[in-house]
C-alpha cells in the first residue's frame, strides 16, 4: 500500500542537518530545507502584510486631511485575495518568491497594490467602477517589458504571473 504523508519529516542523521525528508507516495525525496519552508513563510509573510493593511478600513471621509472616499470592505477583500491567490500560484507553479507589495488606499477609494524593486515596478488597482477587474501597469524602468491592461481578478493570469515572476 502506498503511504502518503502530509508534509516534511527531519532526518535524525547529523550530516544532513539543512534538508528535510518528504514522502511523495513511498518514494523518499531530499529537500534543501529552506526550499521546503519557503511556500509557508511566504505565505506568513503575506498574511503579516495583508494583517497590517486592515487599518485601511477604518478610514473616514476625508482621512487623507481632504476630499479622501472611505475603502469599501469588498474592494480590499478583491484586493488581498488577489495578492493571496497570485503569490500562492507563483510559489506553487515556479517554486519562486518575490518582494511583496505595498497595500495603499487612494483617495478615490480604492486600492492599489504597488511593488517597486531594483528589477522593476507594478501597479494593480482596484476599485469600484470595475469590481471584476484590475487594472495594471509595469515596467522594469524606462518602459523596458512594460506590461499594461486589466485582469479579471477572480483567477490568476498566466502573463500576469510570469512578468511578476520575472520582473519583480
Amino acid at each position: 500500500m502506498a503511504e502518503i504523508t502530509a508534509g516534511p519529516n527531519p532526518i535524525p542523521a547529523k550530516q544532513w542537518p539543512n534538508f528535510t525528508l518528504s514522502r511523495l507516495w513511498h518514494h523518499p525525496v531530499l529537500i534543501p530545507f529552506h526550499q521546503a519552508l519557503k511556500g509557508n513563510k511566504m505565505q506568513h509573510k503575506v498574511e503579516e502584510l495583508i494583517d497590517q493593511s486592515q487599518y485601511i478600513l477604518t478610514l473616514e471621509e476625508g482621512w487623507d486631511g481632504e476630499d479622501g472616499s472611505p475603502v469599501n470592505k469588498a474592494i480590499w477583500e478583491t484586493a488581498t485575495s488577489f495578492l493571496r491567490a497570485y503569490v500562492k500560484y507563483i510559489d506553487q507553479r515556479y517554486g519562486f518568491s518575490f518582494d511583496l507589495p505595498e497595500i495603499n488606499p487612494l483617495r478615490d477609494g480604492s486600492i492599489d497594490l504597488e511593488w517597486r524593486t531594483s528589477k522593476g515596478r507594478l501597479l494593480i488597482n482596484f476599485n469600484e467602477k470595475h469590481p471584476h477587474e484590475a487594472s495594471f501597469y509595469g515596467d522594469r524602468y524606462a518602459d523596458e517589458d512594460s506590461i499594461k491592461g486589466n485582469v479579471d481578478v477572480k483567477e490568476v493570469k498566466e502573463h500576469l504571473a510570469i512578468w511578476m515572476k520575472n520582473c519583480l
